[in-house]
């Protein structure tokens, strides 16, 4: 067998094993892959300007998704992150802007009325009588 039928054979093999043909054992394909390159090295004559029958790392379908798929997690990483600094400068400011009011002493706490049950039976009152089925609104 001439060497140029020998690469052709080889380039099948393992373009019939990339394309999801035949299963072949990694050591088996790893033979077949160095016995093309050395012969495409013993016969620089026989190399084509197609691609190489081996695909080459990062070219699988499910990596590119698994790839795809991590880069589109960064950038919601990334924008997350800008949001929360942008949170955090804005609660930056709105602290200083707080201490500055407080430091003039025009700041004053005023206590919040605690709030009752029957306050809120009166709202919920005031609620169900307005919004009562067969009145208007």
């Amino acid at each position: 067998m001439s060497a140029a039928e020998q690469v052709a054979r080889l380039r099948g093999q393992i373009e019939r094993a990339n394309s999801g043909g035949p299963e072949i054992s990694d050591a088996e394909y790893d033979r077949l892959f160095h016995e093309l390159q050395a012969l495409e090295a013993e016969y620089p004559e026989l190399l084509t300007e197609q691609p190489h029958p081996h695909p080459g790392p990062g070219t699988h379908p499910l990596y590119q998704m698994w790839k795809d798929h991590l880069d589109t997690e960064l950038v919601k990483q990334q924008a997350r992150a800008e949001r929360r600094a942008v949170r955090a400068r804005e609660l930056a400011a709105w602290h200083e802007a707080w201490r500055a009011y407080k430091a003039r002493g025009a700041a004053e706490y005023v206590p919040l009325p605690k709030p009752r049950w029957w306050n809120l039976l009166g709202w919920a009152r005031w609620i169900l009588r307005l919004h009562a089925p067969g009145r208007p609104n």
